[in-house]
C-alpha cells in the first residue's frame, strides 16, 4: 500500500458534530482582545464560553462569532489574521504527536485522523495530483457565505506548519470557494504561492515530496505517548457529540429563568428550531425530555447545598410555583425534597 493510500485508510469514519473545539479557537479570542473588543461583548446571546478549553462550539455559531468580529473590527481578514496567532498547543495533543514523528506522511496522516477534536466537520480527503498531495476540505454553501472559518482553518495550519518547517514549508496552490474579495493581499503573504478564488471547494495543495519530508525534531516516546492521548480524546468524542454537552450546558444557565423556548435556544446555538429538534431526535431525545434531565441533574445538586432553602431551590430550577418543585422532585427521586436532603448522601 502507498504512502498516501495509508493515510487515507487511517481516516476515520463517525458522526460528524459539526462543532469546534473551544481550546483551537483560542487564537481567535486572542486576536479579538487584542483588538480591543471584549469578549463578553462579542458572545453575548451565544452558548461560548471562552475559558472551558474542553467545550465545543456549533459551527455555525463560529459563522456568527466571525462574522461580528468582522463587522466591528471592520476587518474582512479577521479569520486570517486571527489564525497567524495559531499555537501548536491550541489544536492540543495531536499538534505535539505530528511535531515529534520522523516523517512529513506521519505528521499528515496524525492531523487528518484528528482533525475532529480541532473542528469535526468531516474528515479532510487526500489525494495525489500529479507532483502535488491535495488537501480538500468541507465545503458547502455556507462556507461559501462565509470565509472567515476556512480563512481561520488555513492561516492557523500554515502558521503552526512554519513553526515546524520554517522555510522548508513551500505551497503549490490553494483554492478558495469564495469569491475574490476587494484585497487579496493577506492571504498572498500568507500562501506565498498560486491562489485560486470561487472554486468548488476547499483546498491546499503541496509538493507530493513533503510526504518524504524529515522532520527536525523527532522524538518516538513523545509521539507515541502524544497520539495515545490524541486517539483517547478522538474515543471519547466519537461517543460523545459534542451537541448535546453544549446544550445542556446552554440549558443550565437558563434554567432558572422558568420556560426556556425552543426558539431562544436554537437562536442561542445559531441554528433553527427545526434543526434543534432533528439532532435532538438523532440522540433519541425531545426537547422537553432533556429540559427535564437538566433540571433533574442540577436538583440533586442544590438540594445537597445546606446554603439554599427548599424555596431557593425551586426558583433556581425555574419553578415558580413550590408544588410544581415537589411533585417533580418526588417524580425523579422518588420522595419529598426535605425527606431527601434529611438522608446523608451516597458514598
Amino acid at each position: 500500500m502507498t504512502a498516501l493510500a495509508t493515510l487515507q485508510a487511517e481516516l476515520p469514519a463517525q458522526t460528524v458534530s459539526r462543532t469546534v473545539s473551544v481550546n483551537y479557537l483560542r487564537a481567535f479570542f486572542d486576536y479579538v482582545q487584542r483588538r480591543g473588543l471584549l469578549l463578553p461583548v462579542l458572545l453575548d446571546g451565544l452558548a461560548v464560553d471562552p475559558s472551558d478549553r474542553e467545550g465545543r462550539v456549533a459551527v455555525d455559531v463560529c459563522h456568527r462569532l466571525f462574522a461580528r468580529a468582522a463587522q466591528w473590527l471592520e476587518d474582512e481578514d479577521v479569520g486570517l489574521h486571527a489564525g497567524e496567532l495559531m499555537r501548536l498547543g491550541y489544536y492540543g495533543a495531536v499538534a505535539y504527536a505530528a511535531l515529534s514523528c520522523q516523517w512529513g506522511r506521519e505528521a499528515v496522516g496524525y492531523l487528518s485522523r484528528y482533525q475532529s477534536l480541532a473542528m469535526d466537520v468531516g474528515a479532510p480527503r487526500i489525494e495525489a495530483e500529479g507532483e502535488s498531495l491535495v488537501i480538500h476540505w468541507h465545503t458547502n454553501e455556507a462556507w461559501r457565505q462565509n470565509r472567515y472559518l476556512a480563512d481561520y482553518n488555513l492561516a492557523g495550519l500554515l502558521t503552526c506548519s512554519r513553526l515546524v518547517m520554517g522555510d522548508d514549508l513551500r505551497m503549490v496552490r490553494v483554492d478558495m470557494a469564495y469569491a475574490a474579495p476587494s484585497s487579496t493581499a493577506t492571504l498572498q503573504r500568507l500562501a506565498d504561492c498560486e491562489i485560486r478564488y470561487d472554486q468548488a471547494v476547499y483546498r491546499l495543495a503541496v509538493p507530493l515530496t513533503m510526504l518524504d519530508y524529515a522532520l527536525p525534531e523527532p522524538n518516538p516516546e513523545v509521539c507515541q505517548a502524544m497520539a495515545r492521548l490524541a486517539e483517547q480524546q478522538l474515543q471519547q468524542f466519537s461517543r460523545e457529540d459534542g451537541f448535546l454537552p453544549q446544550l445542556r450546558r446552554l440549558l443550565a444557565t437558563r434554567i432558572a429563568q422558568g420556560a426556556v423556548p425552543q426558539e431562544e435556544v436554537a437562536a442561542a446555538l445559531g441554528i433553527h428550531v427545526r434543526t434543534l429538534q432533528r439532532r435532538l431526535g438523532e440522540q433519541g431525545q425531545t426537547y422537553s425530555q432533556l429540559v427535564d434531565e437538566v433540571r433533574k441533574t442540577l436538583a440533586a445538586t442544590y438540594i445537597r447545598d445546606p446554603g439554599l432553602s427548599l424555596g431557593e431551590v425551586a426558583f433556581l430550577l425555574g419553578f415558580s410555583e413550590q408544588s410544581n418543585f415537589q411533585k417533580s422532585f418526588k417524580r425523579w427521586f422518588g420522595e419529598t425534597p426535605g425527606r431527601y436532603r434529611r438522608q446523608p448522601p451516597e458514598s
